[in-house]
């Protein structure tokens, strides 16, 4: 690129040469951008841009004469002339291609746009009454009505537990106060071959049958162990009963018709060693087949794939199945296509990941702060979550822990959280957009 000019022998090889490095950077670039590695840019293109400057300069702003030219052609090195019309041809050549490169090079200088997971609308589904919090488990019926229960950290562990019904549009149809039970219940579910009602209590450690009009229970399971913390429920196709125990790092199992609940699994993977908050196994659900349960640990951020066999099912080993879903990963639900859906509770989002490898497909919703109802908008403590219809409900636990365990064990949310008037259901459209590329 230099010597051309400097000898003025074919100098025109000089912004050939130019743009032709110029080419190579602009390609460069392409290729680190498709890559994803931006941190590679700066040298392609400040030299890119260095030798487009130097092809336009030695083609249109100031060219360099051949020593050979004369006025009836140019003369190469041996005395042939080459004719004018040659000649002006090459400069052509070289100035089309050059303008085509520097509309290239314009085209990076403009802002580079980087897809993003398209992550929806969150809309409120519903409002609980004002003095209630902290809404977890959430369940819907044949009919769209939706039942939820809460954490009754505000309250008294004497207290009755508390079970909300709305219809489906989100209105609140009963309050029903669940009478035997304390006020922390986590999860509950309508068992599919009896209609039974199942609500787990996480401070009274037992699943209780409850009849959501008048909220007389009934005990359902028992289980033993130091300090057993229930958490998640779910149902294989024969109704058998599978609650995870997020201190122990068990998964107990009951037939249809209840009783003192066997430890079906237990795992060192489903066990907390991460607080706050030390809870370990959480939400659970097969896959569509009933050949793997996937198990949410909510302190390790991981996802557990147990495989399963056999009639009556019988669990293989536990596996981690993914790292880091997400932040807090709480409930779990499954669709028609095997997709996990994950409620993750500090990242406040639902997160979607495929089923064969763990890949995240989708990423759905987020915390926009506090209305000026004192209501979270969007997702706040992301917890439970259901289908229902075309939506996906999630409860928004809007839990400050550090109020009743101490500030030790404060999370990110937890500021946002003490602000939080009214609690909430959120909805989004159960809809996994395109995977940004």
């Amino acid at each position: 690129m230099i010597l051309p000019a400097a000898t003025r022998i074919e100098p025109m090889l000089t912004p050939f040469t130019g743009a032709g490095l110029a080419t190579a950077m602009l390609l460069a670039t392409i290729f680190h951008i498709s890559h994803g590695e931006f941190r590679a840019l700066p040298g392609p293109l400040v030299l890119g841009y260095l030798a487009a400057f130097v092809a336009w300069g030695r083609a249109m702003k100031a060219p360099i004469a051949s020593r050979y030219q004369s006025r009836g052609g140019a003369l190469g090195e041996r005395g042939f002339s080459l004719p004018l019309k040659k000649q002006t041809m090459r400069m052509t050549i070289a100035k089309t291609s050059l303008t085509l490169l520097l509309a290239g090079l314009a085209t990076l200088a403009s802002p580079i746009t980087v897809h993003a997971f398209d992550r929806g609308k969150v809309e409120r589904f519903a409002t609980l009454p004002p003095g209630e919090a902290n809404p977890e488990g959430i369940d819907a019926d044949a009919d769209g009505n939706v039942y939820v229960v809460t954490v009754g950290a505000n309250k008294p562990d004497t207290s009755p537990g508390s079970l909300f019904v709305f219809d489906p549009n989100g209105k609140l149809l009963r309050t029903v106060h669940t009478k035997g039970t304390s006020p922390w219940l986590l999860d509950l579910r309508f068992q599919p071959n009896t209609g039974k009602l199942l609500v787990v209590d996480y401070k009274n450690p037992k699943v209780f049958a409850v009849d959501p009009k008048t909220g007389a229970t009934s005990v359902f399971m028992t289980v033993t162990g130091e300090h057993p913390g229930l958490d998640g429920l779910t149902y294989d196709a024969d109704g058998n009963v599978y609650v995870t125990d997020a201190h122990q790092g068990i998964i107990w199992r009951v037939g249809k018709e209840g009783g003192a609940a066997t430890a079906w699994v237990t795992s060192p993977l489903l066990k907390p060693t991460r607080p706050p908050p030390a809870i370990g196994a959480n939400g659970l659900a097969f896959n569509k087949e009933h050949t793997a349960l996937f198990v949410a640990n909510t302190a390790q951020d991981t996802i557990i794939k147990i495989p399963v066999s056999g009639s009556p099912l019988e669990p293989g080993t536990p596996e981690v199945f993914v790292n880091r879903a997400g932040g807090g990963p709480d409930g779990i639900i499954i669709d028609e296509h095997d997709n996990i859906w994950i409620a993750c509770n500090q990242s406040d989002e639902v997160m979607v990941l495929e089923p064969k490898q763990g890949r995240v497909i989708a990423k759905l919703g987020d915390f926009g702060g506090i209305g000026k109802d004192g209501a979270p908008i969007g997702f706040l403590w992301s917890n439970s979550l259901v289908f229902h219809g075309d939506d996906v409900l999630v409860t928004n636990l809007s839990a400050d822990i550090s109020a009743t365990m101490g500030p030790s064990l404060r999370t990110v949310d937890g500021p946002w959280a003490a602000q939080v008037k009214l609690h909430t259901v959120s909805k989004i459209k159960k809809r996994i957009p395109g995977v940004p590329e």
